[in-house]
């Protein structure tokens, strides 16, 4: 991953890749990194839920000439996922309400991750413009919008069971005190800490963050009782 907090000598070894793996926020710099290693360039998605996971090690196999082995990991991969999910789905998430506020190159894989799990999405909020993309249609998204403005409290205080947002977009769109019970998620983050390496991409990524979301259910709203 470049950059990722290695030293000079680590950042070097960019002219050793034979491929340059592009993800969504970053496309021109993976390209003149491409072009200037002659690096093969893959573009594909971020891989934060199962789906996008699944076209993230498609994609990438495909262009390592490795195609048959990401399907049959993709394959074990989803299929231990689904085992994990498939006894909580319908008792904590099936037919709940839910928005999203944060990253654009998130709120693709949320949908996703919602659509697995029979959340109904009310909406979502978005710290960037319409050409950042990450929705769908069906889905109602705003783009950076005032706090105070009718369509941001319309989404946010229209009953929701379960809001995915970080603290800083909490405290921009006016929510201190809100009644719905809250997933911090994203940077920075103030309520929920990190003491060890704890994904939230890949297919681990994705267990790991519906139960943070399975957690943040099961509690009475602002009380942090179960």
């Amino acid at each position: 991953i470049w950059l990722a907090g290695q030293d000079a000598e680590g950042l070097r070894r960019v002219e050793e890749g034979g491929l340059s793996v592009s993800l969504p926020a970053r496309r021109a710099a993976a390209r003149r990194l491409a072009e200037a290693t002659g690096a093969r360039l893959v573009e594909t998605e971020l891989p934060f839920g199962l789906a996008k996971t699944a076209q993230f090690v498609r994609d990438v196999g495909a262009a390592a000439g490795r195609s048959r082995q990401a399907e049959a990991f993709i394959a074990s991969e989803t299929s231990r996922a689904a085992s994990r999910l498939q006894w909580i789905v319908p008792h904590l998430f099936v037919n709940r309400r839910a928005a999203f506020i944060g990253d654009p190159h998130l709120l693709g894989g949320f949908l996703d991750i919602a659509d697995d799990l029979g959340l109904r999405v009310a909406g979502a909020i978005v710290s960037g413009r319409s050409g950042h993309g990450g929705g769908r249609p069906g889905i109602r998204v705003l783009h950076e919008p005032a706090a105070s403005s009718r369509e941001a409290q319309r989404l946010i205080r229209s009953g929701l069971d379960l809001l995915v947002s970080s603290w800083c977009s909490r405290e921009r769109q006016g929510l201190q005190g809100l009644d719905v019970r809250t997933m911090e998620f994203g940077f920075p983050s103030y309520r929920h800490h990190a003491l060890f390496e704890t994904p939230f991409l890949g297919f681990n990524g994705c267990l790991a963050f519906v139960e943070r979301m399975a957690d943040c259910l099961q509690y009475d709203r602002g009380t942090g009782r179960a």
